[in-house]
C-alpha cells in the first residue's frame, strides 16, 4: 500500500496543513516526538532515496488558505488530492515561490503580498531540499509581508534573493519551466504552446544551457547572415553606378587641376587675412588700455579729495539736530507738567468754591429752620384728628371674631378647590412630559432615517467618478426616454443591516456601482457622454421593462421558516423594479436563503443540501463534483460588513410620521387644558390671598388698636417738642469759621495758579527759540546734502566712464583673442609660414584686393560646373570606401556561414539523440495505451532555427493517420494525455530533481485518465527517477498503488480537528476499543 498522509485545512479559527501518519504529525510543543517521527520516516523511505534537489519538507504559515501546516512528500511519486477549493494548488505556490520563483510564473496574483492569508499582515514558506544522499539537507525560509516585501534565509542565515537564485539554480530546479514545474493555471496555456516554443521549453528542461544558448545563437547568426547578404548585395550594386558615373565625367577633372594652381595661392592670401586682422586688433587694444589707466586714475583723484569732507559736515548737522530736538522734548514735558499742575489746582479752587456756595446754603437753612418747625407742628396736630377717627372707626373683638370663623370657612372651600386643580393640573402636566417623550423618541427615529439619507450622499460623494455621472444624469434627466436609475447601492434600501451584509457579497461590485438604463437609446447617451468624452469609467446596464420571472423556488416559505430563514435575498430588499431586475439578472440573490441567528448551519448543510446560504455567521456555497462519485464540497466565507448597501423602513418612516402628527396635535389639546387649569388656578389664588387679608385684618383689631394708640402717643409727644424753643448760635457760629477757612484756601490757590501760568509762559518763549534754531540747522543741512549728491552723481559719471572703459578694453581683448584664435585655426604661426607672409601684402586692404583678384582669375580658367567635381571626389571616395567594405563583407559572410554550420552541426549533434530518445519512450508509452505516437524534430528547409520545432504525432484511433497535435484534430482529453505522456518522456533523460503537474486531468475521460496514471506511477516508482508530484481534485476507484507512492489528501472545512490534535494512531486506538 502506499504511505498515506492526510492533509486538512481548517479556515474557521486554526486553518492549518496537517500531516496525519504514525510518523508523520508534528506538533511545535513536542520535539522529542517530532525528531523520533522524522527518524521513522527516513528509515522508511531511505535518505539515499532522496534525490539531490528532490523536496524532503514543505512548511507554511498563514500562506493562503492555511495558517499552519508542515508535511513531509516522499522521495518518488507524490500525488495530492483533494476537492476544489482546498488548497491543493495552494502547495503548488508555496513550492515555486519559496524556491525564487516570482508570482507571474503561477498566472494567479501578480504581486508577493497577495500570497498572504487574509486579515493577516505576513506569512513565510520553509522547504527542505534534499543534498548529498538526503543528508545535511539545504533549507530556504521566504518571509513575505502584506506590502510585498520578502526576506530571505538559507539555513537559518540571512540571505539575498540572487544567493537563493543561485542555490536553487545548482540544484537544477527551475520552476520558471514548464516541462519541470506546470501549475494549474498554466495547464493550458501548457498544452497550447507552438511547436516552436515547445522546442524552446523542451531545451532548456534538459538541463543544458548551452543547447538554449547555441538555439538562441544560431538563430542571431541566421538574422546577422540574411541582414549581410542583402547589404553586400546591395553595395555590390551601388559600387557598378558609381564607377559608371566616374567614367563619365573625367574631362572635367582635367580642366579641374589648372583651377588647382590659382585656388592655392587665393589659400595662401586667405591665411594671411586673420593675422593682418588679428594685428589690427591688438593695436586696438593698446589705445584702449592707456584711456582705461586714464579714467581710472581721474576716478581715483576724485574720491580722494572729496569723499568723506562733506559727510563729516552732515554727520555733525545732524548731531546738532538729535540736541536741539532733545531740548525741544525737554521743554515739551515741563510744559505738560505745569499745565498739569494748573489744571490741579483749578479743580482745587473749584472744589473750595463749592464747599463755600454750601457753607452758605447751611446759614440759609439754619434761618429757615424756625418757619419749618411751625408747619411740621400744623402738619402732626392733622395726623393726629386722623389716627384717632381710625382708632374710632375700629369693629369690637365680637363682630372680628364672627367674621374669622366665616373666612376661614370659605378658605377651606377654597383649598379644597384648589387641590382638585392642582391634581389635575399635574395630571396633564405628566401626561405632556409623557406625549413629549413620546415625541423626542419618534423624532430620534425620523433623526436616524434623515442620517442614513445623508450617509447614503456621502458615500456616493466618497467616489468622485459616481458622483459625476449622477450628478450628469441628474441634470440630463429630460434627454432621457426612460427613467435612469443609480448608482444602484443608492436606489436600494435594505431594512436590516444584517441583510445589506448578505447582499454585499452576493451583488457583484460592479453592479453596485453601476447605472441602470432601460432603453438602449438611453444608454448610448450616457456612454458617449461619460464614458467617451468625460473619459469615466462606469458600469453601465440597460435593462429594458419585459415579463421578467424568477425561476422556481427550491423551497417554501414554511420550509425556509422551520430552518430559520428570513427568506431569500431578493425577497429583504426594496427599489425600483428595472433595479430588481438588474439584480436578478446579474446575481443569486432569487437563489439564495438568508439565515438567522436560528439558523444551524450543520442542518442545513445535512438535510437541504441548498447550493448556497447566510447565516450571521457567514456565507456557505456547496459544490458537487463532476467527476468519480460526485462528492459534494462545501468553502466557508466569514460575513464582512456591507459597504454601499443599507436602508430603512419606509412603511415605518411613514408610521412614525403619522404617529407625529398625532402626537402634535394631542400637545395642543393638553396644552389648552393646562391652560384653563392654570387660569383657575390663579383665579383661586386670587380669592385665597384677598380672604386671607380679610381675615388677617379682622384678626388683628386689637393689636391695630395698641399699635394706633401708641403711634397717637408718639406723636402727640413730638408735637410738644415741636413746640419748644431751639438754640442755632453755636451751628451758625461752626458755620462762618468754615467759610473764612475755605477763602484763605482759595486765595492761597490762586497764587499757586498765576506761578504755573508765568511758568508755562516761560516754556513757550524758550519753545520759539529753539524751533527758530532747528530751522536753521534743517537748512544747513539740505544745502550739505544737495552738494553730497552733487559730489555723488559726478564721482558715479566718472566711476561709469572708467567702467565703461574697462569693458572696452575688455572687449578689444577678447577680440584679440578670438582674433588670434581664428587666424590660429586658419594657420599655425610657423617659421614657415612667417617667410610665405613677407612675400604677401601687410595691410588689410592689399590682401583683400589680392584675395579677389585670384579667385577671379581661377573662376576664369575654370568653366565646368564645380558641383561635378564635388560629385567627382566624393565619388571616387565613395568608391575606395565601398570596395573596402565589400571586400570585409564578403569575407565575413564566408566566416558566418561556416560557424552556422559549425554551430548547427554541434547543436543538431547533440539535440537529435536527445529527442530520439524522448520518441523513443514517446513512442512506448502510446503503444501501452493502445495508441500511435512519435516526437520529431521539425527542421525548416530555409535553415530558419526560428521555425525549427518539435512536433508531437498521435494516432489515437485506429482508421487515421498520424497528426500532428493541435486543438483541431483532438480533443482537449487526446491533448491532456498526449501532453501528459510527453512529460514523462521528458523525465527519463533530464536531469531535473523533482517534477510538478497541477490538474493535468482536467478534461480526460475515465479511461485515459486511469493509462496516464498507471504510467505516471510506473515511471515515477522506480529507483533512481526524479521525485514527482502529481497534484488532482479526484481519483478514479481501484487504481493501482505501489508502497512507493505517497498519497497527501487535503480535508477542509469549518469543524475539522486542530492542527496538533490530528493523530491517525489515536483514531485507530479508538475504533479498536470501541469495535472490542
Amino acid at each position: 500500500m502506499p504511505k498515506r498522509k492526510l492533509i486538512v485545512e481548517d479556515e474557521t479559527e486554526e486553518g492549518s496543513l496537517i500531516n496525519n501518519n504514525n510518523h508523520h504529525h508534528h506538533n511545535n510543543n513536542n520535539n522529542g516526538r517530532e525528531e523520533e517521527e522524522r527518524e521513522e520516516e527516513e528509515e522508511e523511505y531511505g535518505m539515499e532515496d532522496f534525490k539531490r534537489g528532490s523536496i524532503m519538507r514543505i512548511k507554511v504559515h498563514k500562506f493562503v488558505t492555511y495558517d499552519d501546516c508542515e508535511f513531509f512528500p516522499g522521495p518518488r511519486l507524490n500525488v495530492v488530492i483533494g476537492p476544489n477549493g482546498t488548497g491543493k494548488s495552494s502547495i503548488v505556490c508555496a513550492l515555486a515561490l519559496g524556491l525564487g520563483g516570482d508570482p507571474n510564473i503561477l498566472g494567479r496574483a501578480k504581486s508577493i503580498g497577495e500570497f498572504v492569508k487574509h486579515g493577516e499582515k505576513d506569512a513565510f514558506i520553509e522547504i527542505d531540499i534534499a543534498n548529498h544522499k538526503g543528508k545535511n539537507p539545504i533549507t530556504i525560509k521566504r518571509e513575505i509581508s502584506h506590502s510585498n516585501d520578502s526576506t530571505w534565509k538559507i539555513n537559518g542565515k540571512k540571505a539575498s534573493k540572487a544567493e537563493v537564485k543561485k542555490t536553487v539554480d545548482e540544484l537544477n530546479i527551475q520552476v520558471d519551466n514548464l516541462c519541470q514545474f506546470l501549475p494549474q493555471d498554466k495547464v493550458v496555456s501548457f498544452a497550447g504552446l507552438s511547436p516552436q516554443n515547445l522546442l524552446r521549453e523542451t531545451e532548456h528542461v534538459l538541463g543544458t544551457s548551452h543547447l538554449t544558448n547555441w538555439h538562441n545563437e544560431l538563430i542571431q547568426l541566421k538574422k546577422d547572415e540574411k541582414e549581410l547578404e542583402n547589404r553586400t548585395t546591395s553595395h555590390k550594386v551601388h559600387l557598378e553606378d558609381l564607377e559608371k558615373q566616374q567614367s563619365a565625367v573625367r574631362k572635367d577633372v582635367l580642366r579641374f587641376q589648372e583651377r588647382q594652381k590659382h585656388l592655392e595661392r587665393l589659400e595662401q592670401f586667405e591665411m594671411k587675412k586673420p593675422w593682418i586682422e588679428y594685428e589690427v586688433s591688438r593695436l586696438e587694444a593698446v589705445a584702449l588700455m592707456d584711456q582705461k589707466n586714464q579714467t581710472k586714475e581721474a576716478y581715483d583723484k576724485f574720491c580722494r579729495e572729496n569723499r568723506g569732507t562733506i559727510q563729516k559736515r552732515i554727520n555733525q548737522c545732524k548731531s546738532n539736530l538729535k540736541s536741539i530736538d532733545n531740548e525741544r522734548d525737554a521743554n515739551m514735558k515741563a510744559q505738560k507738567e505745569h499745565d498739569k499742575k494748573r489744571r490741579d489746582l483749578g479743580t482745587k479752587i473749584d472744589s473750595i468754591a463749592d464747599r463755600e456756595e454750601g457753607f452758605q446754603v447751611e446759614l440759609q437753612n439754619l434761618a429757615n429752620r424756625a418757619e419749618d418747625r411751625k408747619k411740621q407742628a400744623e402738619k402732626m396736630k392733622k395726623e393726629i384728628v386722623v389716627l384717632k377717627n381710625k382708632i374710632a372707626e375700629l369693629p369690637n373683638q365680637e363682630e372680628a371674631k364672627r367674621k374669622t370663623e366665616e373666612i376661614n370657612q370659605m378658605l377651606k372651600d377654597n383649598a379644597s378647590q384648589s387641590k382638585q386643580v392642582q391634581e389635575k393640573s399635574v395630571g396633564i402636566s405628566q401626561q405632556i412630559r409623557d406625549v413629549k417623550g413620546k415625541e423626542k423618541a419618534i423624532k430620534d427615529q425620523l433623526q436616524t432615517i434623515s442620517d442614513f439619507n445623508r450617509q447614503q450622499t456621502a458615500k456616493l460623494n466618497q467616489n468622485p467618478v459616481l458622483k459625476q455621472v449622477h450628478d450628469w444624469i441628474r441634470n440630463h434627466r429630460a434627454d432621457f426616454e426612460r427613467e435612469v436609475y443609480g448608482p444602484v447601492f443608492v436606489s436600494v434600501n435594505v431594512k436590516d443591516p444584517l441583510h445589506a451584509s448578505y447582499l454585499d457579497m452576493v451583488i457583484p461590485a460592479h453592479i453596485q456601482q453601476g447605472f441602470i438604463t432601460q432603453s438602449s437609446k438611453d444608454r448610448e447617451l450616457i456612454s458617449r457622454e461619460c464614458l467617451d468624452k468625460l473619459k469615466l469609467n462606469v458600469t453601465i446596464i440597460n435593462n429594458p421593462p419585459d415579463d421578467f420571472q424568477i425561476k422556481p423556488r427550491a423551497l417554501s416559505p414554511e420550509q425556509l421558516r422551520k430552518y430559520g430563514f428570513s427568506g431569500y435575498l431578493d425577497q429583504l430588499f426594496d427599489a425600483p423594479p428595472a433595479v430588481k431586475q438588474a439584480i436578478f439578472r446579474n446575481s443569486f440573490t432569487s437563489e439564495t436563503p438568508a439565515g438567522s441567528n436560528k439558523t444551524v448551519a450543520a442542518d442545513v448543510l445535512e438535510q437541504l443540501r441548498l447550493p448556497s446560504f447566510f447565516t450571521p455567521e457567514g456565507y456557505y456555497v456547496s459544490k458537487t463534483s463532476k467527476y468519480g462519485n460526485k462528492n459534494t464540497s462545501t468553502s466557508f466565507t466569514p460575513l464582512k460588513a456591507a459597504k454601499l448597501l443599507s436602508g430603512v423602513d419606509l412603511k415605518q418612516k411613514e408610521q412614525l410620521e403619522n404617529q407625529l402628527q398625532d402626537i402634535t396635535q394631542e400637545l395642543d389639546q393638553l396644552g389648552e387644558q393646562h391652560t384653563e387649569a392654570n387660569t383657575e388656578e390663579r383665579e383661586l389664588a386670587n380669592q385665597r390671598s384677598t380672604l386671607q387679608n380679610e381675615k388677617l385684618s379682622y384678626s388683628d383689631v386689637f393689636k391695630t388698636r395698641s399699635k394706633m394708640e401708641e403711634s397717637l402717643r408718639f406723636k402727640e409727644s413730638e408735637l410738644r417738642s415741636i413746640n419748644e424753643d431751639e438754640d442755632t448760635s453755636q451751628e451758625e457760629g461752626r458755620i462762618r469759621r468754615d467759610i473764612h477757612l475755605a477763602a484763605a484756601n482759595k486765595l492761597k490757590s490762586n497764587h499757586q495758579m498765576k506761578m504755573e501760568v508765568l511758568s508755562i509762559t516761560e516754556k513757550f518763549l524758550e519753545l520759539d527759540f529753539i524751533i527758530l534754531k532747528r530751522t536753521e540747522l534743517q537748512a544747513e543741512l539740505q544745502l550739505l546734502e544737495f552738494e553730497n549728491r552733487r559730489i555723488s552723481e559726478e564721482e558715479e559719471e566718472l566711476r561709469r566712464a572708467a567702467e565703461l572703459s574697462e569693458q572696452e578694453f575688455k572687449a578689444a581683448s577678447n577680440r584679440v583673442k578670438e582674433a588670434k584664435r581664428k587666424a590660429e585655426a586658419k594657420v599655425a604661426m610657423t617659421e614657415e609660414i612667417k617667410q610665405l607672409f613677407l612675400q604677401l601684402p601687410n595691410t588689410l586692404d592689399e590682401i583683400e584686393a589680392a584675395i579677389t583678384d585670384a579667385r577671379n582669375k581661377a573662376d576664369m580658367n575654370y568653366s565646368t560646373n564645380p558641383h561635378i567635381i564635388t560629385q567627382y571626389e566624393k565619388r571616387q571616395a565613395e568608391i575606395d570606401e565601398l570596395k573596402a567594405k565589400f571586400e570585409n563583407e564578403e569575407e565575413t559572410l564566408q566566416n558566418s556561414k561556416a560557424k552556422i554550420e559549425e554551430l548547427k552541426g554541434k547543436w543538431e549533434g547533440e539535440l537529435e539523440p536527445l529527442i530520439a530518445k524522448v520518441n523513443k519512450s514517446f513512442e512506448k508509452y502510446f503503444r501501452q495505451i493502445g495508441c500511435l505516437g512519435e516526437v520529431v524534430l521539425a527542421k525548416d528547409p530555409n535553415m530558419d532555427f526560428e521555425q525549427y520545432a518539435i512536433e508531437i504525432r498521435v494516432r489515437f484511433r485506429d482508421n487515421e493517420p498520424l497528426q500532428k497535435l493541435d486543438p483541431n484534430h483532438q480533443s482537449g482529453g487526446e491533448r491532456s494525455v498526449s501532453t501528459m505522456l510527453y512529460l514523462v518522456s521528458l523525465q527519463e533523460i533530464t536531469p531535473c530533481p523533482f517534477r510538478l503537474v497541477d490538474e493535468i486531468n482536467q478534461g480526460m475521460d475515465a479511461v485515459n485518465e486511469r493509462m496516464i496514471f498507471q504510467v505516471v506511477s510506473e515511471v515515477a516508482c522506480r529507483p533512481g527517477v526524479p521525485q514527482y508530484f502529481l497534484i488532482t481534485p479526484k481519483l478514479l476507484p481501484n487504481l493501482k498503488f505501489t508502497p512507493e507512492m505517497t498519497i497527501l489528501c487535503v480535508f477542509n472545512g469549518p469543524w475539522q480537528v486542530a492542527h496538533q490534535a490530528w493523530r491517525i494512531d489515536k483514531f485507530r486506538e479508538k475504533a479498536q476499543f470501541n469495535s472490542n
